[in-house]
């Protein structure tokens, strides 16, 4: 069999390939140029191995042969061809001084010149490359999912940013089928049905992933994921590298560097973003920088068990965060919003046995105090993919009474801001036009008039209520992480 390739040569590649699409705005076009010409280089060296193994592969088993000479001849050939030709046009504009190689990418790209650029990609790599790499690749690396790339299927490439990320996603899923190809032949050894390491990987580097891959087991048996999302979860370690794909949406992993404690995380939801950065704080991290959906955490070399958990709850938190505080918000006014219809319309229908001795609306209030922490510390979530982790939460919480306090405490903050953004917007007449409107229209209607009119209004009302909340979710994903502690999980956190 043909040699084999360094894997820290060829990931190198994607690595650089993150930066760059991540930081189109300060980045070369020489950096580019140069990325682009390794990218040819390692590729042209797999489609190399690739065509050679495919012959011997076929000698004893014909349709795994066939399997990797269509990676090469429809997927590997043409991406190169199209990486040079993208190449070929940058060195053109640089030959006849339309750009330099010290000019940003974004600029370059801004340039009328550079149109040329995304209709070849449009062209080659989303309708040619992509549809390609997604009927050979992931199946063959048991991937399900839609595509390979992020660019819109209806739209095309108008962003350098979403061109270099696709490139760099279709060399992503070529790399993983290498290292596929390697497990079988025992140059990667299996952790498990969702993790695998390369004979390179340091000691700190698989006891990371290993704690990643117990965590996600035991997370999918307390039913904190979704179908979808559990069944994308890989992770892979290589070197001093931990790589996981956190989630079914197409695109990058995230990167645990433990050479230089950092975790490079891709999401654009950014309340995901905010719960995460407080979890890195707890363990004496932070969240280093986030922008153009690249966020980056810092966290002290003898915590990367921690690290693992926190990331292995990434997976399904964007919708366990949005469930929680769309649920959150609506026990805030539960009672009052009745109350304040049966005051416009003096209709009983709106009073239930509860409002017997009400003589006013504070009393409503109070009586919506009670209930929203009552609810809240009872693991009210029954429902939703959220209440696994706040059942969790919430017994290691009545073992520990300082950990009950401190999410009590957290569960008053958030009604604490959203009562004095009440009184504000009762004052303004809002509340009584929210509640007609829910009259009239059905009184689901309600909390979506008086969010809209805070965001819009009083926006510093509006983000300490969400950051209330932010920090309560994030408190009982903490807690939920104690709990396993607790039942000898891992060591310590």
């Amino acid at each position: 069999m043909t040699e084999l390739i360094p894997l820290h040569y060829l990931y190198s590649f994607e690595i650089r390939g993150t930066y760059l699409a991540n930081e189109v705005e300060i980045k070369r076009l020489g950096e580019l140029v140069n990325w682009l010409k390794g990218l040819i280089e390692a590729l042209s060296a797999l489609n190399d191995f690739f065509s050679d193994t495919a012959k011997l592969i076929a000698l004893h088993n014909p349709q795994k042969g066939e399997e990797i000479e269509m990676v090469s001849y429809n997927v590997i050939s043409p991406f190169i061809t199209f990486i040079a030709k993208v190449r070929g046009k940058i060195n053109r504009d640089i030959a006849t001084g339309r750009a330099t190689p010290s000019m940003y990418i974004s600029q370059y790209f801004g340039e009328e010149s550079a149109k040329s650029i995304y209709d070849l990609a449009n062209e080659m790599l989303k309708n040619n490359i992509c549809a390609q790499c997604r009927l050979a690749l992931l199946p063959t690396i048991h991937i399900k999912q839609k595509s390979c790339c992020w660019v819109d299927e209806f739209g095309g490439y108008t962003s350098p940013r979403i061109l270099i990320n696709d490139i760099t996603a279709v060399y992503h899923r070529i790399f993983e089928f290498y290292v596929k190809f390697l497990e079988e032949f025992g140059e990667v050894h299996v952790l498990s049905d969702k993790s695998r390491y390369s004979i390179t990987a340091s000691d700190v580097a698989i006891k990371t992933l290993t704690m990643w891959d117990n965590a996600v087991h035991v997370n999918n048996k307390l039913g904190i994921y979704g179908l979808e999302d559990y069944s994308a979860l890989t992770g892979f370690a290589l070197d001093n590298l931990v790589e996981l794909q956190v989630g079914s949406t197409s695109g990058h992993l995230t990167k645990i560097d433990l050479n230089n404690n950092r975790v490079d995380y891709f999401d654009n939801d950014v309340p995901v973003i905010d719960v995460m950065a407080r979890l890195f704080y707890y363990i004496g991290g932070g969240l280093k920088s986030y922008e153009y959906n690249h966020a980056v955490y810092t966290f002290r070399p003898d915590k990367y068990r921690e690290v693992a958990l926190i990331i292995s709850l990434a997976t399904s938190m964007d919708f366990r965060v949005g469930d929680a505080l769309e649920d959150i918000w609506g026990r805030l006014f539960l009672k009052t919003i009745d109350y304040e219809a049966y005051l416009i319309t003096k209709n009983p229908m709106y009073l239930g046995e509860e409002y017997e001795g009400v003589r006013s609306i504070k009393d409503v209030r109070e009586l919506d105090h009670e209930n929203f922490v009552e609810t809240i510390m009872s693991g009210y979530f029954v429902e939703l993919p959220f209440s696994a982790v706040i059942k969790q939460a919430l017994a290691y919480a009545r073992r520990n009474p300082e950990a009950y306090e401190d999410l009590k405490a957290k569960v008053e903050k958030i009604w604490a801001s959203a009562d004095k953004a009440y009184w504000i917007l009762r004052e303004r007449g809002i509340i009584g036009e929210a509640v007609r409107a829910g009259i009239e229209r059905g009184m689901y209607t309600v909390d979506n008039y008086i969010t809209r009119y805070l965001r819009n209004n009083l926006p510093d009302y509006y983000q300490k209520i969400i950051d209330a909340i932010l920090e309560f979710v994030a408190r009982v994903h903490w807690y939920y992480l104690k709990a396993l502690v607790e039942s000898g999980f891992i060591p310590s956190i």
